[in-house]
């Protein structure tokens, strides 16, 4: 790794997410009508994955985020346990200079040309990027067709992810609970997660039978996709399934991200 990454934050030694290999495969994204909590915007397509990616095991923690940019934003940033918690306060604009700047770091090239009018994604780049949506739900569902990836009930949720009941109204240092089929954790709950796609909006759900291979997101739109629910949410928005908008250059103490990069 490279020596830059190393002693920004005190206590902190490795500022490099740990990374999972997620394999390609297919997947039913979405919820079906019976789900209970589902939206609108939440009807099912299939859907492939089809390169292996990698995604880290967790969301981007304060001490990495300041290890790579230099600072922290988070509102919760004095608690002991804060080097290990979730950066929240941090924009999609933000989570992507993030991801740039990790890219450098490592001698990888940027996944992204940020400038104030557009945003360009550079083609065959093996830098960081956020992951899209689609990458987003298969890899929080690990093979699982149910409302959680444990299953359907909420009575073995506060294993999986902190949320209203056992989160104490804050954010809680990562990989604490138990990870998912593939070895990721605090894939539902503790923060929401930016996502990748273009813009929030519905999915295409034109000829249901076929498959949608690495879909991108809606081409219409100004809010950007977040995914996971929060610490302060109630048990049906860390559905697998639940979707929600907000303004790209939005920030609050829900919100932070993970990162993926091609496998």
């Amino acid at each position: 790794m490279n020596e830059t990454l190393k002693g920004r934050v005190a206590g902190h030694t490795d500022a490099r997410p740990g990374l999972v290999r997620i394999p390609a495969g297919r997947f039913t994204m979405g919820s079906p009508a019976s789900e209970e909590g589902r939206y609108d915007r939440e009807s099912q397509i299939p859907v492939e994955i089809t390169h292996d990616f990698l995604m880290a095991e967790t969301p981007i923690t304060q001490a990495q985020y300041a290890a790579v940019t230099g600072a922290s934003p988070a509102f919760y940033a004095e608690h002991p346990d804060a080097a290990r918690c979730p950066v929240e306060t941090v924009n999609w604009y933000g989570a992507l200079h993030y991801c740039n700047k990790l890219s450098e770091l490592e001698g990888l090239t940027p996944f992204y040309q940020l400038d104030t009018k557009r945003l360009v994604q550079v083609e065959g780049a093996n830098g960081y990027r956020l992951p899209t949506e689609a990458q987003w739900e298969y890899a929080a569902r690990a093979g699982a067709a149910s409302r959680f990836h444990q299953g359907d009930s909420v009575l073995d949720l506060a294993t999986e992810g902190w949320f209203q009941v056992n989160a104490g109204d804050r954010p809680r240092a990562v990989a604490q609970l138990k990870p998912n089929a593939f070895g990721l954790y605090d894939m539902l709950g503790n923060v929401y997660e930016w996502v990748a796609d273009r813009f929030y909006g519905d999915y295409n759900t034109k000829e249901l039978t076929l498959v949608r291979k690495d879909p991108v997101g809606s081409e219409w739109g100004k809010a950007r996709v977040i995914r996971g629910g929060s610490y302060l949410s109630d048990a049906l928005a860390l559905r697998c399934a639940h979707r929600t908008g907000r303004e790209p250059g939005e920030k609050d103490s829900t919100t932070g991200f993970r990162v993926a990069r091609p496998a």
